[in-house]
C-alpha cells in the first residue's frame, strides 16, 4: 500500500470511528454492512469491502459514503465508468459532497479527461477549501497538464492545511527543483526529514540538491546517512562518486563508483559516470569499455551513447564516433526540436540545386561553428532555410550569408514550408559529419563571419587610442556550461597573473568574458596592479553585434573553450584556445592547429585539471610574438 492509499485509509478509519459512536436509528443493517465495508477497506481487504458496500446500497441506495467508497475501489480495479456513475449518483443526492466531487475528479483523470477532472477538483475545493487531499490531487493534475505554476500553488495549500503531508512536500520539491529554486527545495527536504527521519530517499534527494549548490561536504554527509541506513543501496555510493569527481578527488570517486557497481552491477548510470571519470583523465579505452557496458544494460541510454561518441571521435574513430554523437538529439540536456513532417533527412547527398532546411542547435558557439558550413552550402543549394536561430545572431548571420533565410527560435516555419518545397532537412550539427571526409574541399570554401563595419571601425579606433601601440589582447577564462564548464574554466589570476606581471608594458588586455565579472577584475587589479579594460558599451548577453565587432578589433584572443573562440575563429582573428586534458570533440587530441578554424592555435593540458603547462606555453609563445612585433 503506498502513502496516498494509507492517507485514504486513515480518513476511512475516522469515518469508521464516527459510525461506531452512533447507534443507527434507521437502516440498521445497512449501517452494519457499511461499517464492515469501511473496516475491510481500511485493512486493504478490497473484495470484502466491495461486497459490503454493495449490500449497503441494496438496503440504502442513497448512502453517499458507500457510493463514494465503492467508486474508489472500482477505480482501483479499473472499472472507471462504474466509478464515475457512483460518484455522479452521490453528487445528485448531495451536490455539496466534496468527497464525491474529488472522487469523480480522480476517476475522470484516470480516463485522461483532465479538463473535467480539474473542474471537479475545484468543485470539491469550492465546497471544502480545507480539503488537503483535493488540493494535492488537483496539483498533480495541473502539473501533468504542464501548469506547474498553478500546481505549485495547490501543493503549497495542501501542506499549509496538513503540515505532515509528505507526498505534497515531495511533489512540490520536484517542481521547484526543475525551476532551479534549490534553497526552497533544500528547506522542503529538511522539513520532510524532520517529520519522518527514516526516509533515505529524501535524504538522498537533499544530498543531490546540496550537490547542485556546490555544498559538497553537506551532500556527502547526506549520502553517508543513507548508506548507514542501507549499505546495500548503490545510489548514494554513486552520488558520492559524482561529488568526489567534481571536487577532483579522483581516487575517492573511482572507489565509490566501483562500490556502487559491486552492489548493483545492473545500474547503467554508474558505468556512464565511471566512464566520464576515466575519459576526463584521458583513459579513453577504459572509458569506452564502461560506456559499452552501460549501453548493454540500457540500449536506449542517449547520454551514454553521446559520451561514447565523444571518446570514439577523440580516439580517431570518426565514423563510429559520429554515429554515437547523433544521440545528442535525445539527451535530456538538449532542447527538443520538432522537425517538419514529410521532409526527408539529409544524409550527405549532393545539394546541387536542392532546397535544404537546417535547424540550429546547442549553444551560441555551436551555432557560429555550424553556420560556417553555409559558406559551402550556399554555393550549391538552390535555397537554404535555417530555423531555431538565436535572436542575437540573426543580424550577424544575415549579413554574412545573404542567400540564406534565418528564422529565430520563437518564429514558426510553417509559412516557409507552404511557400517552398524542401528536398532535405537536417540538424546543423549533423552537417559536420558529412563534410569530415572532404575536409580539403570544405576548407577552400570557408569564408569569414562579417561584423557590422561601423561598429568595428569605432572599436578599432577606441582600442588603438587606449592601447598606445600595445598588443590588443581579448581575454576570456570561464564558461557556464553545466556539463563540462568546471574542467574547461580557470581563474583570471591563474590564467594571466604571471603573464601580465612580466609583460604589462607590451599588452593591452581587453575583457571579453560574458556576465558580471567586475569583482574578479577588481581583485585582479588589486593583486597585479594592472587594470584590464572592461568596455561597458558591450554586453554580449544583450547583443552579439557589438561583441563580434569587439572581438574583431583585437590583435589576438586568448580564451578557454567557450563561445568567444568561435567568434574569433569564424572571423579569422588569431585566437589561442586553452583546453583541458580531455577537450570537446571538435578540438581533437593532439595537434596545435584546428581543422575548423585556421586562425586557431590550441594549447593543451598535460595533466588533469592542471593549467600550469598551458599558461607556461602561452607565455613562451606570447613572448615570441611580442619580440617579433616590437
Amino acid at each position: 500500500m503506498n502513502r496516498e492509499e494509507r492517507r485514504k485509509q486513515k480518513k476511512l478509519s475516522k469515518k469508521t470511528a464516527t459510525l461506531k459512536t452512533k447507534e443507527p436509528a434507521d437502516h440498521k443493517s445497512s449501517q452494519i454492512y457499511l461499517q464492515q465495508g469501511l473496516e475491510h477497506h481500511q485493512n486493504g481487504q478490497f473484495a470484502k469491502a466491495l461486497t459490503c458496500y454493495y449490500k449497503t446500497l441494496e438496503l440504502q441506495p442513497d448512502n453517499q459514503l458507500a457510493l463514494v467508497n465503492l467508486s474508489i475501489i472500482l477505480k482501483r480495479d479499473g472499472k472507471i465508468d462504474e466509478a464515475i456513475t457512483n460518484c455522479e449518483k452521490a453528487i445528485s443526492i448531495n451536490p455539496n459532497n466534496a468527497d464525491a466531487h474529488s472522487s469523480l475528479a480522480s476517476a475522470l483523470k484516470a480516463q485522461g479527461k483532465y479538463e473535467l477532472a480539474i473542474k471537479s477538483y475545484k468543485n470539491a475545493l469550492a465546497i471544502d477549501p480545507n480539503f488537503a487531499e483535493a488540493n494535492f490531487n488537483l496539483a498533480i493534475a495541473l502539473n501533468e497538464c504542464g501548469q506547474t505554476k498553478d500546481a505549485t500553488t495547490y501543493y503549497k495549500a495542501a501542506v499549509a492545511l496538513d503540515p505532515s503531508f509528505i507526498d505534497a512536500y515531495n511533489n512540490l520539491a520536484i517542481i521547484l527543483r526543475e525551476d532551479g529554486k534549490l534553497d526552497e527545495v533544500i528547506n522542503i527536504y529538511k522539513t520532510i526529514i524532520a517529520i519522518q527521519p527514516d526516509f533515505p530517499h529524501v535524504q538522498n534527494n537533499l544530498g543531490n540538491a546540496l550537490k547542485k549548490q556546490g555544498r559538497f561536504t553537506e551532500a556527502i554527509e547526506c549520502y553517508n546517512k543513507v548508506i548507514a541506513t542501507d549499505p546495500n543501496d548503490a545510489g548514494p555510493h554513486n552520488n558520492k562518486g559524482l561529488v568526489y569527481h567534481q571536487q577532483d578527488k579522483l581516487e575517492d570517486a573511482y572507489r565509490c563508483f566501483n562500490k556502487a557497481i559491486e552492489i548493483n552491477p545492473g545500474f547503467a548510470e554508474i558505468y556512464n559516470n565511471l566512464g566520464n571519470l576515466l575519459a576526463d583523465q584521458g583513459k579513453f579505452i577504459e572509458a569506452i569499455t564502461n560506456y559499452k557496458k552501460a549501453i548493454a544494460i540500457r540500449p536506449d541510454y542517449a547520454e551514454v551513447h553521446y559520451n561514447l561518441g565523444l571518446s570514439l571521435y577523440l580516439q580517431g574513430d570518426m565514423k563510429n564516433g559520429w554515429e554515437e554523437l547523433e544521440w545528442r538529439l535525445l539527451r535530456q540536456e538538449t532542447k527538443k526540436i520538432t522537425m517538419a513532417p514529410n521532409i526527408p533527412l539529409w544524409h550527405g547527398e549532393p545539394l546541387n540545386n536542392k532546397n535544404i532546411l537546417l535547424y540550429m542547435e546547442q549553444g551560441i558557439g555551436d551555432e557560429v561553428m555550424f553556420a560556417m558550413f553555409l559558406f559551402h552550402i550556399e554555393t550549391v543549394a538552390a535555397n537554404v532555410l535555417v530555423a531555431e536561430c538565436t535572436d542575437r545572431l540573426l543580424n550577424l548571420f544575415k549579413r554574412t550569408f545573404p542567400k540564406t533565410v534565418f528564422i529565430k527560435k520563437t518564429a514558426s516555419i510553417s509559412p516557409y514550408l507552404a511557400a517552398l518545397k524542401f528536398d532535405y532537412q537536417t540538424m546543423a550539427g549533423s552537417v559536420a559529419r558529412f563534410y569530415e571526409n572532404s575536409f580539403e574541399n570544405y576548407s577552400k570554401t570557408i569564408g569569414k563571419l562579417q561584423p557590422e563595419k561601423s561598429i568595428l571601425s569605432s572599436f578599432i579606433n577606441k582600442y588603438k587610442k587606449l592601447a598606445y601601440e600595445k598588443l590588443i589582447v581579448g581575454i576570456s577564462w570561464k564558461t557556464n556550461n553545466k556539463i563540462s564548464g568546471k574542467n574547461r574554466s580557470t581563474t583570471l589570476e591563474n590564467m594571466f597573473g604571471n603573464l601580465i606581471k612580466k609583460h604589462s608594458k607590451s599588452l593591452f588586455l581587453l575583457n571579453l568574458q560574458y556576465g558580471d565579472v567586475d569583482k574578479e577584475l577588481a581583485n585582479f587589479s588589486q593583486e597585479t596592479g594592472y587594470d584590464i579594460y572592461n568596455d561597458k558599451e558591450v554586453n554580449s548577453l544583450d547583443s552579439l553585434e557589438e561583441f563580434a565587432a569587439q572581438v574583431a578589433a583585437c590583435d589576438l584572443i586568448i580564451s578557454i573553450d567557450n563561445s568567444t573562440v568561435h567568434f574569433a575563429g569564424a572571423m579569422g582573428v588569431p585566437v589561442w584556445v586553452l583546453l583541458p586534458l580531455t577537450p570537446d570533440w571538435r578540438w581533437s587530441l593532439a595537434s596545435s592547429d584546428c581543422r575548423w578554424y585556421p586562425s586557431c592555435t590550441l594549447f593543451r593540458q598535460k595533466q588533469y585539471a592542471q593549467w600550469s603547462h598551458v599558461t607556461n606555453e602561452v607565455e613562451k609563445t606570447l613572448l615570441e610574438l611580442i619580440k617579433n612585433r616590437f
